[in-house]
């Protein structure tokens, strides 16, 4: 099986899920691990245990950006305006403040997409999960099976 490089799907289901929220009238809460080797600038006197958890509505935010890459606005914090940046590997979860639906994020690291070319199915997979040194998908089958999966026409 050979293993593709292909971007992360966290920062299209990060984006899924705010834009999600907003149509539903809900409040969108980032929950942010803070203790990264990532680049963050937060206001870190309100944080607590290594994350931080911030509010990214329309109403309490400006000059929002989320990309691919990051997540940035600004935003006020003791009426104090504060530019916010978070990579979106820092990203833990995001979900609404009204009902606590949303998603917490799996580490990107602990995926990857392979092809085999017998059947022409990519699949993602969890490296915990599968040995990439195995030739058969009989030989894993005692494992964990992948829930996602992409199909090549």
């Amino acid at each position: 099986m050979d293993k593709l490089n292909i971007n992360s799907l966290k920062p299209y289901l990060l984006n899924a899920f705010y834009n999600w929220l907003i149509d539903n009238q809900l409040t969108p809460h980032l929950l942010v691990n803070i203790n990264t080797n990532n680049a963050i600038i937060v206001p870190l006197e309100y944080s607590r245990d290594g994350q931080i958890i911030l509010n990214i509505s329309p109403s309490s935010v400006s000059d929002f950006i989320l990309n691919n890459d990051f997540v940035s606005f600004k935003a006020r914090f003791g009426n104090k305006l504060h530019n916010i940046y978070i990579p979106v590997a820092s990203v833990i979860a995001i979900y609404a403040r009204e009902n606590g639906i949303g998603t917490k994020f799996e580490n990107d690291s602990n995926y990857a997409l392979v092809s085999t070319k017998k059947n022409n199915k990519l699949s993602l997979i969890s490296n915990n999960n599968f040995n990439f040194n195995k030739t058969s998908n009989q030989e894993h089958s005692h494992k964990k099976t992948p829930t996602f999966i992409f199909v090549k026409k």
